[in-house]
């Protein structure tokens, strides 16, 4: 039995993409890698390369300050706080080592007591759970598992965990481990073919095979995962959406697909009645949900190496210009107000992906407004198709991802699928 999946699709004006976005002051000759909210006014973040320096913001990202110390690598960096923060770097001078930060950025000293044999030979995971629970998720020397350690006391003493004999996979232990996502006293992390449930700060532990695999995973709350797969395709990778809603046993998937994306962010929501939105954004633009990833809308179409917003008002996009990108911009204003006008078209297609035939649901009075079809390549390339129908055939389309492109007097609809 055929399934149709709905999706839904915003269209909006030109004129209006960019409205809410405004350019921050931040230095042309600076990167960054990612920036963090602890608030709406305070932002946490590093960038560069080989020297890897942080910054700090106390303006909710209008003006920025650099810190002296510099980093060679930070594979892990979690802010608590305005004041309070961890990362896993290494200096010249120091080495690799855990540091830390408890005036809002401006001076980091490295924790003394870290397990000797952590960093040999290996790239942890850091889990800050709250300012004094931290949990260490590595490879053993001895027989290259496994193991966890947990810190009670800010990461001043350390013990290994009751996962002890967490057993590491040989033709995978180059992998860095995953922390997919953290809620609580609780964190999930991927390695190889498994998935990890941190309990209780990282003291206790289940070890589930990993089925269902994705980039990344991101928790609303207990029960309510999002994620999603990256698929390297030439001309340009793309991303699939997943979500669940009893803690990632079972998995429903969304038929359209997006292009590169990088992480899904969740904003905060101070309504009584909303639990919050979900954020991603895509070289090829931003979209967010706000029912738990079920559906998914557009709100601006320039590109976005990392998206991440506090709430639905407080947000920053970073695309390097020097790669064609927009720089560090602010986002004033609520997001949502921009869908609002004109309302969302909801068609289907199916099936997605597809090998010969792909079919559309549309509404017979657009039906019949319609002027063309088109299918239209990610490089550019145009196949105007002939007849207006409901049933196409891409049979002779080379494999990859396409964008169905449909004229009609009420607008332009477009919607993208997958050739197999």
């Amino acid at each position: 039995m055929k399934k149709t999946f709905t999706v839904i699709i915003s269209f909006l004006l030109l004129s209006n993409l960019n409205a809410q976005w405004i350019n921050s002051e931040f230095p042309l000759d600076k990167d960054l890698n990612r920036i963090f909210y602890t608030s709406d006014k305070k932002l946490w973040g590093y960038g560069g390369s080989p020297n890897i320096y942080l910054l700090n913001s106390y303006d909710g990202g209008n003006s920025y300050t650099f810190n002296n110390i510099t980093f060679r690598t930070i594979s892990s960096f979690s802010p608590i706080t305005d004041k309070t923060a961890f990362l896993i770097g290494s200096t010249a001078s120091i080495g690799t080592s855990i540091f830390k930060s408890d005036d809002g950025g401006a001076t980091w000293s490295a924790l003394s007591k870290t397990p000797d044999s952590i960093f040999y030979n290996s790239t942890p995971s850091l889990i800050v759970f709250d300012s004094v629970n931290l949990c260490l998720f590595s490879r053993r020397l001895s027989n290259s598992c496994n193991e966890i350690y947990t810190s009670n006391d800010a990461g001043l003493n350390w013990v290994r965990s009751s996962c002890d004999s967490l057993v590491g996979i040989p033709n995978q232990l180059d992998r860095i481990p995953n922390l997919v996502s953290k809620i609580g006293n609780k964190a999930v992390i991927t390695l190889g073919d498994c998935i990890y449930k941190l309990h209780n700060n990282g003291t206790s532990c289940k070890i589930e095979p990993y089925l269902t695999k994705f980039t990344y995973l991101t928790f609303i709350d207990s029960i309510n995962v999002v994620g999603f797969k990256t698929y390297t395709k030439i001309p340009y990778d793309y991303s699939t959406i997943h979500f669940s809603s009893n803690g990632g046993a079972d998995w429903d998937s969304l038929p359209q697909t997006f292009k590169d994306i990088v992480t899904i962010s969740f904003a905060k929501s101070f309504d009584k009645d909303k639990s919050g939105y979900l954020i991603a954004g895509t070289s090829q633009g931003a979209i967010y949900s706000s029912d738990k990833g079920r559906t998914w809308k557009n709100f601006d179409y320039s590109p976005h190496k990392f998206l991440t917003f506090y709430d639905r008002n407080n947000g920053l996009s970073y695309s390097p210009r020097n790669n064609g990108g927009l720089g560090l911009r602010l986002f004033t204003g609520e997001f949502l107000n921009i869908n609002r006008s004109p309302s969302p078209l909801a068609i289907s297609v199916f099936p997605n992906p597809t090998q010969n035939i792909l079919n559309i649901n549309i509404e017979d009075d657009i039906l019949k407004k319609t002027i063309g079809i088109q299918v239209v390549s990610v490089n550019g390339q145009v196949f105007n198709l002939l007849g207006i129908n409901k049933t196409i055939d891409i049979s002779y389309l080379k494999q990859g991802v396409y964008c169905l492109v449909i004229n009609s007097e009420k607008g332009v609809y477009k919607i993208n699928f997958v050739k197999e």
